[in-house]
């Protein structure tokens, strides 16, 4: 009917009508996108030519630093090679005048800078010289120059050369404590002579020999070549050898743990003994006395007495373990771990004490101050002030048995063949190590001046 066919149709439009709006949506989201779009790649290609604009940028300024390095370098390069030529005109003048090895041997530092800032300033040009130093001539660096030539000069009359000495198995090294610490000489013992069980350094008539302590007694070294030049024979062998040796009266003395105290004519001939106490240690106290130590305290004699029972003994609790002369005292160590000074009155002095025994005694005198140095096996050298007060410690990475010291140098010994060398410039770590083969059984040190005069 015609309501149905009315109805039929409306329903169509109103069909169409929704299509066609949702058509026109769709076209308008399609442009609105299609701006985005377009809106996106404008944005991205400024992007991209701003990224190309940066890198261009980048590679200019790297070219352009590359170049300015590169000119810098030269630029650095032309300075040290005139800095090169004029060391080696500096270095040449040096060898010219041999002050150089000098300066470096009295090991002075300020006078070494010293000496380097008058070549350089020697090498300036006047306007380079006044530019540095206004006023300064050169004629004032020649005559600064010349003033340094007369200390250096003046000090070289004065130097002292110092040594170390070490014993190990047959042999004994030497060492010059210089800048370099050189091997002086390594000496040997006769073949079947023994082992060396101390090294000391002993004088008559004004001639220096190494002495030898070994367990059938006592050889002598050549101190410039380390060839053996004397012996000094035992009655018999022991299983312990001689432990010290000096020299008084023009007779060669050697205390012996087991045979006791020895001596011998310097010039050779047959042993004598003169104690048959158990003996560690010996040393000359002053002219016509020696002293000895012994398990029970110390023993002094004079070098003219012939029998037993003239000695001065005074007892002391525990053996004698190291013998020291301190000034006008005698110092001693002692298996209970105590150092005593002994006056010419035989009057006993407490100086340390501690619980370990004692294994090295050593003095140095500084100045007008004297120092006594203590080792017991452990990882610290006591210092102790003859006034009494305790310094700070020397110490080392392993313990110390032997110690030696001198007015500008202190060694000890350690396991392995080590030797530590301190310096008294307020350090506590050791400044040097040298080395032996084996272990070290003995340690000594000595000071020569120019003149040939000797101090152990």
């Amino acid at each position: 009917d015609k309501d149905s066919v009315a109805r039929r149709i409306r329903s169509l439009l109103e069909r169409e009508t929704e299509n066609c709006g949702l058509f026109l949506e769709t076209v308008d989201e399609l442009e609105i996108s299609g701006a985005a779009l377009e809106k996106f790649l404008a944005e991205r290609r400024k992007t991209a030519e701003w990224k190309r604009r940066k890198e261009e940028e980048s590679r200019a300024r790297i070219e352009v630093e590359g170049k300015i390095s590169l000119l810098r370098r030269r630029e650095e390069a032309a300075r040290l090679e005139s800095e090169v030529e004029k060391l080696k005109r500096i270095e040449a003048a040096l060898k010219d005048t041999g002050i150089e090895a000098q300066v470096w041997s009295l090991r002075d530092e300020k006078l070494k800078a010293r000496l380097y800032e008058l070549l350089l300033e020697r090498e300036l040009t006047p306007e380079q010289l006044r530019a540095r130093r206004p006023g300064r001539t050169h004629a004032e660096v020649e005559s600064e120059l010349e003033s340094l030539r007369q200390k250096v000069t003046e000090l070289l009359s004065e130097r002292k050369l110092r040594f170390v000495a070490a014993s190990s198995g047959d042999e004994v090294f030497v060492w010059e404590a210089a800048l370099d610490l050189r091997t002086h000489l390594v000496g040997r013992l006769p073949s079947g002579f023994g082992p060396v069980r101390t090294v000391s350094l002993v004088e008559e008539a004004g001639e220096g020999f190494l002495a030898c302590g070994t367990p059938r007694g006592v050889v002598l070294l050549d101190r410039e070549t380390g060839s053996a030049v004397r012996r000094f024979e035992l009655p018999r062998g022991f299983s312990h050898g001689v432990n010290a040796v000096c020299v008084e009266g023009g007779r060669l003395w050697a205390s012996h743990w087991e045979g006791g105290l020895y001596r011998w004519p310097f010039e050779g001939g047959e042993a004598s003994r003169v104690l048959s106490d158990p003996s560690r240690g010996v040393t000359v106290e002053r002219e016509g006395m020696i002293a000895v130590g012994t398990e029970g305290g110390v023993v002094r004699l004079s070098p003219g007495e012939e029998t037993q029972g003239r000695e001065r003994r005074v007892p002391l609790e525990g053996e004698v373990t190291a013998l020291e002369r301190v000034g006008e005292k005698l110092a001693l160590g002692t298996s209970k771990g105590c150092v005593y000074a002994i006056d010419d009155e035989d009057r006993v002095e407490l100086l340390f004490s501690a619980r370990s025994p004692i294994s090295g005694l050593a003095f140095a005198v500084r100045g007008s101050d004297g120092f006594l140095l203590i080792s017991r096996r452990d990882s610290r050298v006591e210092t102790r002030s003859t006034g009494g007060a305790p310094e700070p410690p020397f110490l080392a990475p392993s313990p110390v048995k032997w110690v030696s010291a001198l007015s500008s140098l202190v060694a000890g010994s350690a396991r392995g063949g080590r030797v530590f060398l301190w310096t008294w410039d307020g350090r506590t770590e050791p400044a040097a190590e040298l080395s032996v083969p084996g272990e070290v059984t003995s340690l000594f040190t000595w000071e020569e001046s120019e003149g040939g005069e000797r101090s152990a």
